[in-house]
């Protein structure tokens, strides 16, 4: 990860988010957001766009961190998934909504410290703090919160 005064051109920076790479949850560094995707969202998911914002609270206090993602049954990319849950999150037109019951906020981010994806799943029914088939989407639970 790069340190928290390093610039990216055509990147936004999300500073002070918990290192993916550091088992105990304690180091602190900056995530990026490509400007491209940024745009791309506001103009083709306005709920999406609004939810980045729950996305680094994720990002900042994540519940569950899985290593490796698995886009396909023999395709892992180096990467990580922060899970959480938030107790509000915003519509398209940016007002407060409860969170729906049995649902998880997932942000996936690439090892270049791209954030490539933030979106809500359902949690798997076993576990209400796990995503769905974490063994088939992830490499590994790398950090779980206390």
């Amino acid at each position: 990860m790069n340190s928290p005064d390093s610039i990216r051109p055509g990147r936004h920076r999300l500073d002070d988010v918990q290192d993916p790479a550091d088992a105990a949850g304690v180091r602190r560094v900056s995530l990026w957001v490509p400007v491209a995707d940024l745009t791309r969202v506001l103009l083709h998911s306005r709920w999406k766009f609004h939810n980045l914002h729950t996305a680094y609270e994720v990002l900042r206090c994540p519940e569950r961190t899985y290593c490796g993602i698995r886009e396909s049954k023999d395709d892992e990319r180096t990467g990580w998934c922060f899970v959480g849950r938030r107790e509000k999150l915003r519509d398209a037109e940016n007002l407060d909504y409860p969170r729906p019951a049995g649902s998880l906020f997932l942000v996936f981010v690439y090892e270049n410290g791209d954030v490539a994806e933030w979106r809500l799943e359902s949690a798997d029914p076993s576990d209400p703090l796990m995503p769905t088939l974490p063994d088939v989407r992830f490499g590994s639970l790398k950090w779980r919160k206390a």
